[in-house]
């Protein structure tokens, strides 16, 4: 069983995710914003988070580089609904292990979670960390 955040400040969105992933045996827990998500990250080991790009207070890419200060090797797979070649070049920078476009099925997400489980630490996260 896997440890999965989702970190997304729509509550239908963290709801239905959350539902396909514990459906598929995964332990999930759920953040609506950057601060709840980075208290969440210090308190648990996550295998792999699940971020929005884009969320009221901050940006998914601001998260994503408290995510590897906190626990450089977790996977993440970005979601977004307005995706665009300076996000996608930034979550390349930072290892990011997958790049999700919404609305997301949950043949799609399955898929990306799988792929990103099974994939080894980032390493682009790894030099973030030591940088």
């Amino acid at each position: 069983m896997s440890e999965i955040l989702i970190v997304d400040d729509e509550l239908s969105i963290r709801t239905t995710l959350k539902e396909f992933l514990v459906g598929e045996g995964h332990s999930v827990e759920v953040a609506a914003d950057e601060e709840e998500a980075v208290r969440l990250a210090k308190q648990h080991r996550f295998d792999l988070v699940l971020l929005d790009i884009i969320l009221k207070h901050s940006s998914g890419t601001d998260l994503m580089h408290e995510f590897r200060l906190v626990s450089p090797r977790t996977r993440i797979v970005l979601m977004t609904g307005y995706p665009t070649v300076e996000s996608l070049a930034e979550a390349i920078r930072f290892g990011v292990t997958d790049y999700l476009f919404k609305p997301i099925d949950k043949d799609g997400l399955i898929m990306a979670v799988r792929r990103a489980l099974n994939s080894i630490a980032p390493f682009g996260a790894v030099n973030y960390a030591i940088a």
